[in-house]
């Protein structure tokens, strides 16, 4: 078995002097800046926003009272109210995988 040659006791890439590793997240975000830089677009990514709703809607419903009114309503006669653009709200965190 052959040895490898003496450094004469010093380590030749000593720890303070070796550059810091890439994590992924700056040789991505590198990457998307020489997307920019060459005019190409930026990669896109998944993100998972944390929204908070809070909707007061009117719906209108045909009944014969009040309590009927109250029974007859469903879900799919308040999606319809909120589905016309009616509404608006507030990102409150975005994490990114």
């Amino acid at each position: 078995m052959s040895e490898l040659p003496s450094s004469g006791g010093l380590d030749p890439y000593p720890a303070t002097d070796a550059p810091p590793s890439p994590t992924p997240l700056s040789v991505m975000s590198q990457f998307d800046d020489f997307m920019d830089r060459v005019g190409l677009p930026r990669r896109s990514r998944e993100y998972d926003l944390e929204v908070e709703v809070s909707a007061t809607v009117r719906v209108t419903l045909t009944a014969t009272s009040e309590e009927e009114a109250a029974d007859a309503l469903t879900r799919d006669d308040v999606w319809a109210v909120l589905g016309e653009d009616n509404i608006t709200w507030d990102v409150c965190e975005v994490y990114a995988d």
